[in-house]
């Protein structure tokens, strides 16, 4: 058995683009929740909900090449932004690797694809299947391993984790991204 450690985290969320940033306005005791703004909330039931920065997409440009960007939903982009930043963080050389050995596991209940978009009849199938986010990292990095979507609910980023330990753990991967992303707002 080998043993595992973890190189590299992160996180996006309505508190910030990146870990720094989310842990310093935790502490500050700040909320992220929010009147909605990304749509005209007035035919819901609430009105409020924990949205990305305003600022997101124009973050995430910086790490998605244009060609791809509108072949992603917004949560999609979360998390491939978001692993983009761990790797870097993790200062691991993916040239070094053996990338037979390298997987992408996250934990998605569903993909972000809003129905009521404009319909997109070139980026649907990509846009809309579950396996979206580990499918872009996987391409990114020229992964080879495993690279799939867990769904357990809530707990999907759990499992995807406990998942990426076993690989490593057992001897069957030697380097696993893992977690996960989600949204119910997908406008």
């Amino acid at each position: 058995m080998s043993r595992v450690f973890i190189t590299g985290i992160n996180i996006i969320s309505s508190l910030g683009l990146n870990l720094e940033e989310n842990w310093q306005n935790l502490i500050k005791g700040k909320s992220g929740v929010q009147i909605i703004h990304r749509f005209d909330p007035q035919e819901t039931q609430t009105k409020i909900a924990a949205q990305l920065p305003e600022q997101f997409d124009e973050f995430a440009r910086n790490f998605i090449k244009k060609r791809h960007f509108s072949q992603m939903t917004r949560i999609t982009r979360a998390g491939y932004v978001c692993a983009k930043e761990l790797i870097n963080q993790s200062q691991v050389n993916t040239d070094e690797l053996d990338l037979t050995r390298c997987s992408v596991i996250m934990g998605i209940v569903n993909s972000g694809y809003n129905s009521t978009e404009p319909v997109d009849e070139k980026n649907r199938i990509i846009k809309a299947m579950s396996n979206a986010l580990p499918a872009w990292i996987s391409m990114e990095y020229h992964f080879q391993g495993p690279s799939y979507s867990v769904g357990c609910a809530c707990s999907s980023s759990a499992f995807a984790i406990c998942q990426g330990y076993d690989l490593i753990k057992y001897g069957k991967a030697d380097l696993v991204i893992v977690g996960g992303a989600d949204s119910i707002i997908n406008q």
